[in-house]
């Protein structure tokens, strides 16, 4: 939104409607990647029930991972290369 903010000032009227679409652009991003961000980050495991990106800690806070490839908590791997294998 910044961009097409700043693009405004520069360039002429007749680039209005460009404008407008990366304006639309830029919000339509924010928001897809703010949806998938948030339900990334709670995905549920299949195997123990808990959020795979996470594990809480004995204090009481979350270490999270969200390039994790295994459950934070069982050890399940993304593509369920290790389902056979027991808790």
């Amino acid at each position: 939104m910044l961009v097409a903010f700043l693009l405004g000032f520069v360039l002429p009227e007749s680039m209005e409607p460009f404008i407008k679409v990366v304006a639309f652009a830029s919000v339509a991003a924010f928001f897809a990647t703010f949806f998938y961000s948030f339900k990334i980050n709670n995905f549920v495991c299949p195997r123990c029930g808990q959020r795979f990106h996470a594990k809480r800690s004995d204090g009481g806070w979350y270490s999270y991972n969200l390039f994790a490839r295994k459950c934070k908590n069982c050890g399940l791997m993304l593509n369920g290369g290790n389902a056979h294998e027991h808790l």
